[in-house]
C-alpha cells in the first residue's frame, strides 16, 4: 500500500512539473516557427546592426484574414509582422505588446485591430494558442483579469493552465509540419474564397452586444496607447471592412465604432476606417459624433463575393484591401 502511495505521489509530482514546464517554457517550441511571439523575439535578438525595427500588426482574425502579409512585408519599414489570435481583445493586445517590449523586441510602429465587437465583450481568452507562446507570468496576468472582470472559475483555470495546447505539444512534429508551411511572418497564407449574398444570409452574424465598449477593454486601450507613447512607439488603429448588411442591420456595431472613434480622437491617435463604416457613421450622425474622416480606405462592402462571412474578407480581397491600406499608410505616415 505504501509503495502504491509513493507511486501515485511521484506521478503527481511529475505531472505538476510537466505542467509548469509547459506553461513557462512551451514557447521554445515556436522559436523557429513562421509565426507567433517566440519567433519574433528570437528574430529580434539575432538582428544585426542596421536592420530596421519591426512594424507590428496586432489583432484578431480581422487582421489574420483581412491583411495579406505578402502585400505588407517590405512595403512600410521593411520588417512587417502579423500577430493575430482568434477573438483577440484589447486587454490581451495590451499584454501582448507589453510582453514583446519586455522581451527586448525593437518595435518601430504598432498597428492595432479596431474591431468593435472585441472591445464590447467581457475580458476573455478565445484562442489558447496564445498560451503556448507566453510564459507563466503572462498567463497569470490574463487569468487575474478574467477572474476579476468575467468571474472565471475552477473549470476555466483547469483549461487554461492544465489542458490547453496539450494535443499540439504531444503531437508537435506533426502539428508544426501541418501549420508552419501555411504561415509567413505571422500571416496566414491559406486561400479562403468569397461567397454569395444568398449564402451570407444563411450565416449567423456575431452575437449581439449592448452597443458600447466594455469598461475594462476601454481602460486597456488607454493603457496600450500610453505604453506605446512612453516607449516612443507610434500607434495606429485600423478597421478592416465588414459586409454592409452587418453595418445597416446591426445598430450596435456603429454605436461601438462611434465610441471607439471618440476615444482615439480624444487621445489624438490616428485611425483608418473602411469606406462603408465611415459613410454609415456620417449618414446617421451616431451619438452626435464629430470627427475628421481623413483616413478612409475605399472598399465596396456591398459585394458578398469579397467576403468569406460577415466580418472576414476573402483571400483575393484581402490582397486588394491590403494594397490600398499600404498606399494610405505610406502617404500619410
Amino acid at each position: 500500500m505504501k509503495k502504491l502511495g509513493k507511486t501515485i505521489g511521484a506521478a503527481l509530482v511529475i505531472c505538476v512539473f510537466v505542467i509548469l514546464l509547459k506553461n513557462e517554457y512551451g514557447g521554445m517550441l515556436l522559436t523557429s516557427a513562421n509565426y507567433g511571439m517566440p519567433a519574433l523575439i528570437r528574430e529580434s535578438r539575432q538582428k544585426t546592426e542596421g536592420e530596421g525595427a519591426v512594424d507590428l500588426f496586432v489583432g484578431s482574425s480581422m487582421f489574420g484574414r483581412g491583411l495579406d502579409i505578402n502585400e505588407l512585408y517590405g512595403c512600410l519599414g521593411g520588417n512587417e509582422y502579423l500577430l493575430t489570435y482568434d477573438g483577440n481583445q484589447p486587454f490581451l493586445e495590451y499584454y501582448e505588446v507589453a510582453y514583446l517590449i519586455d522581451a527586448g523586441v525593437d518595435i518601430g510602429h504598432v498597428y492595432i485591430d479596431m474591431y468593435a465587437f472585441s472591445a464590447a465583450r467581457r475580458p476573455w481568452l478565445s484562442d489558447e494558442r496564445l498560451l503556448l507562446q507566453t510564459d507563466l507570468q503572462f498567463k497569470k496576468n490574463i487569468w487575474n483579469e478574467m477572474y476579476q472582470s468575467s468571474k472565471a472559475g475552477a473549470k476555466d483555470f483547469w483549461e487554461m493552465f492544465v489542458t490547453s495546447n496539450n494535443e499540439a505539444v504531444f503531437t508537435w512534429p506533426v502539428y508544426q509540419a501541418m501549420v508552419n508551411p501555411s504561415m509567413f511572418r505571422g500571416g496566414n497564407l491559406r486561400k479562403i474564397k468569397g461567397i454569395t449574398a444568398e449564402k451570407m444570409r444563411k450565416m449567423d452574424m456575431p452575437d449581439p452586444t449592448k452597443g458600447a465598449m466594455f469598461s475594462e477593454q476601454k481602460e486597456y486601450l488607454v493603457k496600450l496607447i500610453e505604453l506605446c507613447r512612453s516607449k516612443e512607439i507610434p500607434i495606429t488603429f485600423v478597421e478592416t471592412p465588414k459586409y454592409t448588411e452587418l453595418l445597416i442591420g446591426r445598430d450596435d456595431y456603429l454605436s461601438i465604432m462611434a465610441e471607439y472613434i471618440e476615444l482615439l480622437t480624444e487621445y489624438r491617435v490616428p485611425f483608418y476606417l473602411s469606406e462603408a463604416t465611415s459613410r454609415e457613421l456620417e449618414g446617421t450622425e451616431k451619438n452626435g459624433l464629430d470627427y475628421d474622416p481623413q483616413f478612409i480606405i475605399p472598399f465596396d462592402s456591398t459585394d458578398a463575393g469579397m467576403f468569406s462571412d460577415y466580418i472576414h474578407l476573402s483571400a483575393s480581397e484581402k490582397k486588394n484591401y491590403t494594397k490600398k491600406l499600404v498606399e494610405a499608410l505610406k502617404e500619410n505616415r
